[in-house]
């Protein structure tokens, strides 16, 4: 997920609202609106930058874990694009797998 956020080219006060954001989501303390459910596991949060939205994928796990940075990208369209969607589905597999075998 860091090269998600690698290519966005974030400056400091985006990486700052980042910070605050994954630290809000973690703790559960979203607010009203934040967060939309794009169904199955996936969660998705919304970034408010300077002229421009992101949007950061995570699913909440067992034994309530929160998984931060399934797929984080810049919001140019209405839709969540699908390809996003299956990242983070893939990634979110893949480390269920892992934990698995682990």
């Amino acid at each position: 997920m860091q090269k998600d956020i690698a290519k966005c080219k974030l400056n400091k006060a985006e990486k700052a609202k980042l910070r605050t954001l994954m630290e809000r989501v973690r703790l559960r303390q979203t607010l009203s609106g934040d967060v939309k459910n794009l169904g199955g596991d996936l969660l998705e949060v919304r970034l408010d930058g300077d002229h421009r939205i992101f949007r950061l994928l995570y699913a909440e796990v067992e034994d309530g874990l929160v998984l931060l940075g399934l797929s984080f990208f810049q919001k140019k369209t209405q839709a969540t694009p699908p390809v996003q969607k299956l990242t983070a589905n893939r990634r979110l597999k893949e480390w269920r797998k892992r934990r698995t075998e682990a």
